[in-house]
């Protein structure tokens, strides 16, 4: 998953979250964990490859 990907998912999430219980908070945090999942390194990633 790249970053982008990873921010798009967390917005969707939420996006959902912030309907269902009308606090703004949930953007911010569904943006930052999105963004903490898209940067992560996969295991089939090499080592070497920085």
């Amino acid at each position: 998953m790249t970053t982008g990907a990873g921010i798009g998912i967390g917005s969707a999430i939420g996006v959902a979250l912030y309907v269902a219980t009308d606090e703004p908070v949930w953007l911010a945090v569904g943006i930052a964990l999105g963004a903490a999942l898209g940067s992560r390194k996969s295991k089939d990633q090499d080592e070497d490859c920085e």
